[in-house]
């Protein structure tokens, strides 16, 4: 047993790039208490953040409510290093997969101990929000709260946080009645948080609720009191004093089949339930009441449970949205990954760990015993030469699927044309007529990195076809908090052939914004351009993209794109000509495809590469490009700098990385 609850130092802290490296017996609350006091914010939140440690986070990709709008974990851990139990250490880090590495972070996150111990973590912070309320709704029928929860999402808003917490239901009193409630978290730029509040008291009005609008504080009262009470009638009502909790997660679309599916299991088992759950996102907690009195009750409440998550299995849910598998999900995995899944997964391990020694036993079933069959999501036979399919819009879970691989950029912009969504993923230096899935699999950044979302972490499932069959595996699936087993979805970013030929994915999308501006200055000497970087980023203002661009002339500008979902812009873009008033800020609508900063890196017959680091500490490297006439841009969302040219002293794939490429079993 290894025991880091007394490595809980602050190893570093980076307030201008918006990072805190640490040890993982730190708690999550001093992370949050020390990014709130610098101007910033760890966004996972728990409900377990004043005593859960950063290392248990990163075991099991920890999310709570505001997963929804930022997500889980794995979206803000940058760096991991790992002790192998051979006692060697790995650095793993988000930037390998564009230096021909695979996203190794990734898979350790949310492994849940099986692939070493993690010795420090460095985590990226995100700014405060300018102001942050949340929307109560009260419905008398639960049917009404999952109407206005299907129309938030319809009609394109994207909440902070979602969750909802069901009237209760007693099998042997069906008469008694109790609200549903709806809490709606709403935080940002005060514009976007106006334009949200009224297009969500439309939403909640429409399904017969009412509606309340409280400040942060207000609402963390009235919650309290509202789930002590919902308890306190539920234990009077039911004679039942204790309560089990779990978690399952389907998609946000099958949330009215899953309650009625809860339901039936409390009918079955005679159990007493309340459900208090993230809606936004589809991860339920399902809370049966019971007496421990009861002879059999583990027995009935563990096959209650298996009810439950085998429903969520047939309509494409996860088996863990949270709270991992352990030892009480690892029998259910077959019913959630195909063989092909769970051999890859098995081989991982084998490539982290070849003696077992982490953490042994858990995620994984016993391969001794007959499993059932799996989902058939995970795996699939595919004609070799398919006709060509369009790309698949769901408005309700916020996703596109692309089952073509040469579905482009274009195509999938011409089917969002009409919805309120958009693919906020414009490969950097690409045209519209570019494949995605080409630009997944070869890693190619995003302009807009790391906001509104880092393009890695859109990708909520992919298909890999296996170069010795025609079976396509499947990794990942069509939710976005999935955290039972390794992470595999992500490695596809720059996985390069090397894991099988991509041929499809289901990507997550982001509310359309409703103004967006490209800002880019006058030409200006470097070092007057990498410190004008610095303020503007200092000031935090609603950049998408931002960084400092290298013309083939050898000048310099800064430049970057303001963007906001709710509102318009006039009021930042005032702030920013209010930041140096003496520059020409050049401010402009247009083709973000058409911005300089993707026309200076435009593909030609020398590779996108990149040297890692804080844009603004690269001023010696932009002097040497400037001198050799070379465009490039230094962006401060990646910290680093891109151009077209051959990468200096480029890593070579890692032993490690190789070992998880023979887990595919895909030759080389």
């Amino acid at each position: 047993m290894i025991l880091t609850a007394g490595l809980d130092r602050i190893l570093e802290t980076d307030f201008d790039g918006g990072f805190i490296r640490c040890e993982p017996g730190v708690v999550l609350a001093t992370v949050h208490r020390l990014a709130a006091d610098a101007g910033w914010l760890y966004l996972p939140d728990p409900s377990s953040h004043e005593v859960c440690t950063i290392g248990g986070n990163v075991a099991e990709n920890a999310g709570g409510p505001h997963a929804l709008g930022g997500g889980p974990t794995s979206n803000y851990v940058s760096a991991i290093d790992l002790v192998r139990p051979d006692g060697s250490i790995l650095t793993l880090d988000e930037q390998q997969p564009w230096d021909g590495d695979l996203d190794l972070r990734s898979v350790v996150v949310g492994s849940e101990g099986t692939l070493g111990a993690v010795s420090s973590v460095t985590l990226r912070l995100v700014r405060q929000p300018e102001t942050a309320q949340v929307v109560l709704g009260t419905f008398m029928h639960q049917e009404d709260a999952l109407g206005a929860v299907t129309d938030v999402f319809d009609i394109g808003l994207l909440p902070s946080a979602m969750d909802m917490l069901t009237g209760a239901f007693i099998p042997s009193q069906p008469d008694f009645t109790d609200p549903s409630l709806l809490f709606v978290g709403l935080q940002g730029r005060q514009e976007e948080v106006a334009a949200q509040a009224r297009q969500l008291e439309r939403c909640v009005s429409t399904h017969r609720g009412t509606y309340e609008l409280l400040d942060v504080p207000q609402f963390l009262q009235r919650r309290a009191e509202l789930v002590r009470t919902k308890v306190r009638r539920m234990v009077a009502a039911s004679g039942c004093p204790r309560y089990y909790l779990f978690d399952a997660v389907a998609p946000r679309s099958s949330l009215a089949p899953l309650m009625s599916c809860i339901r039936q299991a409390a009918e079955d088992f005679g159990l007493p339930v309340l459900n208090t759950f993230h809606a936004g996102d589809g991860n339920v907690h399902p809370t049966p009441f019971y007496d421990p009195a009861r002879p059999g009750h583990q027995d009935q409440l563990r096959a209650f449970s298996s009810q439950i998550l085998t429903e969520c299995s047939k309509m494409g849910g996860a088996l863990s949205g949270e709270h991992g598998v352990g030892l009480e999900k690892q029998t259910l995995m077959p019913q959630f990954f195909a063989p092909a899944v769970l051999t890859i997964m098995r081989r991982v391990k084998d490539a982290f760990d070849p003696e077992d020694l982490s953490n042994p036993g858990k995620i994984f079933p016993d391969t001794s015993t007959p499993q059932e069959e799996s989902s058939s999501r995970n795996a699939r036979y595919v004609p070799l030469s398919p006709p060509p399919v369009p790309p698949r819009l769901n408005r309700v879970d916020a996703l596109i699927d692309i089952d073509d691989p040469r579905t482009t950029f274009a195509d999938v912009n011409s089917v969002l044309a009409d919805s309120p969504y958009e693919l906020p993923y414009e490969p950097l230096g690409g045209v519209p007529s570019q494949p995605i899935l080409d630009a997944i699999d070869a890693g190619v950044p995003c302009l807009r990195e790391a906001g509104p979302a880092r393009a890695r972490d859109l990708i909520l499932g992919a298909d890999l076809q296996r170069d010795d069959d025609e079976m396509t595996v499947v990794v990942g699936g069509t939710v976005a908090k999935d955290v039972a087993g390794y992470e595999l979805r992500k490695l596809v970013y720059g996985g390069r052939g090397r894991l099988g030929t991509l041929s499809g994915a289901r990507l997550r999308l982001v509310p359309r914004t409703s103004d967006s501006k490209l800002v880019q200055t006058e030409p200006l000497p470097i070092d007057d351009t990498i410190t004008l970087c610095r303020q503007v980023h200092s000031a935090d203002l609603p950049f998408c993209y931002l960084g400092v661009l290298l013309g083939t002339d050898g000048t310099t500008t800064l430049t970057g794109r303001l963007e906001i979902r709710g509102g318009a812009l006039n009021r930042h873009v005032a702030r920013l000509q209010a930041i140096a008033p003496d520059l020409h800020f050049t401010v402009t609508s247009g083709d973000r495809w058409n911005d300089p900063a993707m026309l200076a890196l435009a593909a030609d017959d020398l590779p996108l590469t990149g040297l890692a680091g804080l844009p603004w500490s690269h001023n010696a490297l932009l002097k040497d490009l400037a001198a050799e006439r070379v465009a490039a841009f230094a962006s401060v969302g990646h910290r680093r700098t891109w151009w077209r040219g051959t990468p200096p002293n480029r890593a070579r794939c890692s032993p490690l990385t190789e070992a998880l490429v023979a887990a595919f079993g895909v030759s080389s």
